[in-house]
C-alpha cells in the first residue's frame, strides 16, 4: 500500500450537492488540498498533467466516461495513484477492486467513513 504525505485530492462526481459534500469534508475535516471535477473527462485531462492529484475519489455512475473507466485509465498510466470509487450500488465493489481501485466507498456514507478511508493512505498529523 502506498502512503502519501502532503496530499492533493481530486473529487469527481457529476452530482453537484454530493461533490460539494465530499470536497468540503476533505478540505475541512481531513485538511487536504482538494480539486473537484463534474465529469471524468475533465478529471482525466487534469490528471495527465504534471501537477496532478495523489488521490482520486470518483463516483462510479457518470455519463460519458464513468468512474470505472476513469480509474482503469488512471491505474494503467499511473499505478501509484490512490483511487477510491464511490457508488450507491454495493454490487460495484467487486468490479471496483477488479479494475484496481484501492478502496470502495458505498453511498450513502458519513464524513467519518470518508475520513477513515482517505486517512488510510495519508501520512501526517491526525
Amino acid at each position: 500500500m502506498t502512503i502519501i504525505s502532503n496530499v492533493k485530492i481530486a473529487v469527481v462526481d457529476d452530482d453537484e450537492p454530493h461533490r460539494g459534500f465530499v470536497v468540503n469534508a476533505l478540505m475541512y475535516c481531513v485538511n487536504r488540498d482538494v480539486i473537484s471535477f463534474e465529469n471524468s473527462y475533465s478529471a482525466w485531462l487534469y490528471l495527465e498533467g504534471a501537477e496532478s492529484a495523489d488521490i482520486v475519489v470518483s463516483d462510479a455512475e457518470m455519463p460519458e466516461m464513468d468512474g470505472f473507466e476513469l480509474i482503469s485509465r488512471i491505474k494503467n498510466k499511473f499505478p501509484g495513484k490512490i483511487c477510491i470509487l464511490m457508488s450507491g450500488n454495493p454490487a460495484n465493489e467487486k468490479m471496483a477492486i477488479d479494475i484496481g481501485a484501492d478502496a470502495f466507498l458505498a453511498k450513502p456514507f458519513s464524513v467519518n467513513d470518508l475520513f477513515t478511508i482517505v486517512q488510510t493512505f495519508v501520512v501526517g498529523e491526525h
